[in-house]
Protein backbone atom coordinates (compact mmCIF):
# COMPACT_ATOMS: atom_id res chain seq x y z
CA UNK A 1 0.00 0.00 0.00
CA UNK A 2 2.88 2.45 0.85
CA UNK A 3 4.65 1.37 -2.32
CA UNK A 4 1.25 2.44 -4.14
CA UNK A 5 0.82 5.46 -2.48
CA UNK A 6 4.43 6.56 -3.01
CA UNK A 7 4.49 5.81 -6.94
CA UNK A 8 1.47 7.48 -7.09
CA UNK A 9 3.07 10.75 -5.10
CA UNK A 10 6.40 10.73 -7.40
CA UNK A 11 3.76 10.78 -11.07
CA UNK A 12 2.18 13.26 -9.34
CA UNK A 13 5.52 14.77 -8.82
CA UNK A 14 7.04 14.77 -12.20
CA UNK A 15 3.54 16.04 -14.02
CA UNK A 16 3.87 19.19 -11.39
CA UNK A 17 7.09 19.66 -12.62
CA UNK A 18 6.46 19.05 -16.33
CA UNK A 19 3.77 21.76 -16.01
CA UNK A 20 5.83 24.22 -14.46
CA UNK A 21 8.50 23.75 -17.16
CA UNK A 22 6.05 23.89 -20.32
CA UNK A 23 4.51 27.49 -18.39
CA UNK A 24 8.02 28.96 -17.34
CA UNK A 25 9.19 28.32 -21.03
CA UNK A 26 6.03 29.39 -22.53
CA UNK A 27 6.11 32.56 -20.30
CA UNK A 28 9.96 33.11 -21.76
CA UNK A 29 8.86 32.86 -24.92
CA UNK A 30 6.16 35.38 -24.69
CA UNK A 31 8.03 38.00 -23.05
CA UNK A 32 10.37 37.21 -25.82
CA UNK A 33 8.31 37.94 -28.43
CA UNK A 34 6.75 40.91 -26.85
CA UNK A 35 10.18 42.76 -27.01
CA UNK A 36 11.15 41.67 -30.36
CA UNK A 37 7.25 42.75 -31.82
CA UNK A 38 7.69 46.26 -30.02
CA UNK A 39 10.80 46.80 -31.37
CA UNK A 40 9.30 45.33 -35.08
CA UNK A 41 6.36 47.23 -34.61
CA UNK A 42 8.81 50.85 -33.79
CA UNK A 43 11.00 50.00 -36.96
CA UNK A 44 7.86 49.28 -39.22
CA UNK A 45 6.42 53.04 -37.96
CA UNK A 46 3.02 52.54 -39.57
CA UNK A 47 0.29 55.03 -38.52
CA UNK A 48 -3.44 54.74 -40.36
CA UNK A 49 -6.49 55.62 -39.52
CA UNK A 50 -10.21 53.70 -40.99
CA UNK A 51 -13.36 52.12 -41.00
CA UNK A 52 -13.05 48.90 -39.88
CA UNK A 53 -15.00 46.67 -42.51
CA UNK A 54 -14.40 43.01 -41.81
CA UNK A 55 -13.12 40.88 -38.32
CA UNK A 56 -12.29 37.70 -39.20
CA UNK A 57 -10.95 35.64 -35.72
CA UNK A 58 -8.82 33.03 -36.28
CA UNK A 59 -10.64 29.63 -35.40
CA UNK A 60 -7.90 27.10 -34.48
CA UNK A 61 -5.90 29.56 -32.46
CA UNK A 62 -8.19 31.59 -29.93
CA UNK A 63 -7.15 33.88 -27.65
CA UNK A 64 -8.94 36.74 -29.22
CA UNK A 65 -6.53 37.23 -31.97
CA UNK A 66 -7.61 37.26 -36.06
CA UNK A 67 -7.48 39.75 -38.94
CA UNK A 68 -9.34 42.95 -39.11
CA UNK A 69 -9.86 44.52 -42.66
CA UNK A 70 -9.72 48.47 -42.41
CA UNK A 71 -10.90 50.97 -45.62
CA UNK A 72 -7.86 53.67 -44.97
CA UNK A 73 -8.80 57.33 -44.48
CA UNK A 74 -5.63 58.18 -43.97
CA UNK A 75 -2.04 56.90 -43.62
CA UNK A 76 1.86 57.50 -43.49
CA UNK A 77 2.62 54.25 -45.96
CA UNK A 78 1.23 53.44 -49.58
CA UNK A 79 2.49 49.89 -49.07
CA UNK A 80 3.62 47.41 -46.45
CA UNK A 81 4.01 43.56 -47.37
CA UNK A 82 6.59 41.85 -45.70
CA UNK A 83 4.80 38.67 -46.21
CA UNK A 84 7.80 37.35 -48.55
CA UNK A 85 10.51 38.12 -45.44
CA UNK A 86 8.80 37.46 -42.71
CA UNK A 87 7.25 34.82 -40.56
CA UNK A 88 5.26 36.99 -38.23
CA UNK A 89 3.93 40.32 -39.49
CA UNK A 90 1.95 43.11 -38.27
CA UNK A 91 -0.41 42.66 -41.41
CA UNK A 92 -0.50 43.91 -44.99
CA UNK A 93 -1.23 47.38 -46.36
CA UNK A 94 -2.38 47.39 -49.97
CA UNK A 95 -4.51 49.96 -52.13
CA UNK A 96 -5.83 52.07 -49.38
CA UNK A 97 -6.95 48.98 -47.59
CA UNK A 98 -4.95 47.03 -44.26
CA UNK A 99 -5.41 43.59 -43.28
CA UNK A 100 -4.38 43.58 -39.52
CA UNK A 101 -3.32 40.74 -36.96
CA UNK A 102 -5.39 41.74 -34.05
CA UNK A 103 -5.24 40.88 -30.32
CA UNK A 104 -8.62 42.05 -29.27
CA UNK A 105 -10.88 40.62 -31.28
CA UNK A 106 -14.08 40.75 -29.16
CA UNK A 107 -13.95 44.49 -28.50
CA UNK A 108 -14.17 45.37 -32.56
CA UNK A 109 -17.41 45.65 -35.03
CA UNK A 110 -17.79 46.31 -38.46
CA UNK A 111 -18.22 50.16 -38.83
CA UNK A 112 -15.65 50.63 -35.77
CA UNK A 113 -13.25 53.43 -36.40
CA UNK A 114 -9.84 52.87 -35.80
CA UNK A 115 -6.16 54.91 -35.64
CA UNK A 116 -3.41 52.74 -35.88
CA UNK A 117 0.10 54.71 -34.40
CA UNK A 118 3.19 52.48 -34.13
CA UNK A 119 1.77 49.87 -32.16
CA UNK A 120 -1.03 51.95 -30.14
CA UNK A 121 -4.75 51.84 -31.20
CA UNK A 122 -7.79 53.24 -30.40
CA UNK A 123 -11.43 52.11 -31.25
CA UNK A 124 -14.15 54.37 -31.40
CA UNK A 125 -17.49 53.32 -32.32
CA UNK A 126 -20.58 56.11 -32.70
CA UNK A 127 -17.84 59.03 -32.55
CA UNK A 128 -17.17 57.40 -28.52
CA UNK A 129 -13.68 55.83 -27.36
CA UNK A 130 -14.33 52.58 -26.39
CA UNK A 131 -10.57 50.94 -26.37
CA UNK A 132 -7.37 52.56 -26.57
CA UNK A 133 -4.53 49.66 -26.32
CA UNK A 134 -1.56 48.03 -27.59
CA UNK A 135 -2.03 46.01 -30.43
CA UNK A 136 0.46 42.44 -30.56
CA UNK A 137 0.66 39.35 -32.73
CA UNK A 138 0.13 36.09 -31.16
CA UNK A 139 3.14 34.21 -29.54
CA UNK A 140 5.28 32.36 -31.60
CA UNK A 141 5.54 28.88 -29.98
CA UNK A 142 4.28 25.44 -30.90
CA UNK A 143 0.99 27.07 -30.93
CA UNK A 144 2.11 29.02 -34.73
CA UNK A 145 -1.47 31.02 -35.26
CA UNK A 146 0.38 32.70 -39.03
CA UNK A 147 -0.44 29.31 -40.54
CA UNK A 148 -3.95 30.74 -40.10
CA UNK A 149 -3.02 34.24 -40.39
CA UNK A 150 -1.83 33.55 -43.59
CA UNK A 151 -5.38 32.27 -44.60
CA UNK A 152 -6.70 35.46 -43.29
CA UNK A 153 -5.42 38.06 -45.14
CA UNK A 154 -6.93 38.96 -48.33
CA UNK A 155 -4.43 41.62 -49.93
Amino acid sequence: MKKERKKGLTSFAVIIIGLLIFSIYHIQSALKANTIDSEYYKKTNLKFSGIITKVNPLSRYGHDYGVISVDIFDANKEHYDPRDSLERFLGVLKNNKVNLVFNIMSDVQITDSIAFNIQKIKIYRNGNLIRESIVGMPPDDIFNAFNEVHKKIEL
